[in-house]
């Protein structure tokens, strides 16, 4: 989540789409422009003017050094040997010559106006714009707003290399949530997550439970019915978060990604975050697939400052930010997580009231899921079909008979 200042740079810079390129521009500055005037042109639409600077470099000396690591949308990037620079060279000796508007660290992609395209937005990941890549500065109306990371709600997420943490001492820490390892695959089951999954609630801490993605091994249904299997033993209850880690599989996994969420929600109620890391988003094609934005994102990036939210989503809900976090009453490090919202926020995060599956009672899972199944069914391909139009009328009327045979079994005589 951007703050007001980040964003409306964001918004002045892609607000100016397409607008030509010219290294010496017309007075008026209007239809034609070059890379720092476009600059300046954004942040003094955004509020922040930088009075008597006009080149790149002035613009460099006039900002705030920061690392690489803790750029954040809307800080600046400069380039040196891209074009004839205007001097003199800063006091490191080194002369920009050209600047763009970054999306965030991590995100290799930037706002500026270049002889390519104009106006627009620029890919820097590739060897050219690394190799010119130098600096990376703050426009000193940002400094002092970024909104402070302690201000978010901390939480951990842990495994069964935490062997059994004692989760009153956590919460008296102050973390407010705790994922807990369920499943991996088929096969694998966290031996801690059935005493994980009732002590972290039972110490007032929000709770979450997340399964690791096995995806060249297993289609996404049968490890998301694997996964609410095991967590619906212990019962999901409101406020419960589920979540899809998926950090290992080879080539696109954006289609296994919706497939295994879909079915988690469709049987839970449960709308699950996924759980990656930008790289690892972008090198398996995950946000290319229809409908990913609509699971939140956890995103891990140990750096200190808030990563950007790689496309399409807009913004990070959850951030793994360290995996040596200290916490009372956990052995040794564990991953650090911040919620990016409020504790009104989290609290009202998760399974909606009032849907909660409650423990399971019975030794039947199989039953249980699959009324749960026939119920999901039902709603989201047999209703959608019967009202989309009457001709579809008899094909839904001879589903929802088949669905209620298998599932359920034959309807009472008349």
């Amino acid at each position: 989540m951007l703050d007001d200042t980040r964003s409306r740079i964001i918004q002045q810079a892609q607000a100016r789409f397409g607008i030509a390129y010219r290294l010496d521009p017309p007075p008026d500055g209007v239809n034609n422009l070059d890379c720092s005037l476009y600059v300046l042109q954004v942040l003094d639409a955004a509020g922040i003017p930088l009075d008597g600077v006009r080149t790149a470099e002035q613009i460099r000396q006039v900002c705030i050094p920061i690392p690489f690591a803790a750029v954040r949308p809307g800080d600046l990037l400069f380039f040196e040997h891209t074009y004839d620079a205007a001097g003199p060279a800063g006091p490191d000796g080194s002369i920009a010559s050209h600047i763009g508007i970054s999306l965030g660290a991590g995100s290799r992609r930037m706002w500026d106006a270049n002889e390519a395209h104009g106006v627009g937005e620029t890919d820097i990941k590739g060897d050219y714009w690394q190799s010119k890549l130098f600096d990376a500065r703050r426009p000193p109306g940002l400094i002092g707003a970024e909104p402070p990371t302690v201000a978010y709600p901390r939480g951990v997420d842990v495994a069964s290399y935490q062997g059994n943490p004692d989760w009153s001492k956590v919460a008296a820490s102050g973390i407010a949530f705790a994922f807990t390892k369920a499943t991996e695959g088929t096969d694998y089951l966290n031996p801690t997550f059935a005493r994980n999954w009732r002590e972290i609630k039972s110490a007032g801490i929000k709770r979450g439970a997340y399964h690791f993605a096995r995806p060249d091994a297993n289609t996404a249904e049968a490890e998301a019915l694997y996964f609410v299997q095991t967590v619906m033993v212990g019962g999901i209850e409101p406020g419960d978060m589920l979540a899809l880690d998926l950090e290992a599989g080879t080539g696109p996994l954006g289609d296994w990604a919706v497939r295994f969420m879909r079915t988690v929600r469709q049987m839970t109620g449960v709308t699950p975050l996924l759980y990656s890391g930008a790289y690892f988003i972008r090198d398996h094609s995950i946000g290319a697939a229809p409908d990913i934005e609509r699971y939140q994102l956890w995103l891990a990036a140990y750096q200190e400052a808030l990563p950007p939210a790689p496309a399409p989503w807009d913004a990070v809900t959850f951030w793994q930010h360290t995996d040596k976090m200290t916490v009372p009453g956990i052995a040794g490090g564990v991953d650090g997580d911040r919620f990016i919202g409020t504790a009104a926020e989290l609290a009202a995060f998760g399974l909606p009231p009032g849907v909660g599956t409650g423990p399971s009672s019975t030794s039947d899972e199989d039953t249980i899921l699959g009324l749960r199944r026939a119920v999901a069914h039902l709603c989201d391909v047999v209703l959608p079909r019967a009202a989309a139009a009457a001709s579809l009328r008899d094909d839904a009327l001879a589903e929802g008979r088949r669905i209620r045979a298998e599932f359920v079994g034959p309807p009472p005589a008349a």
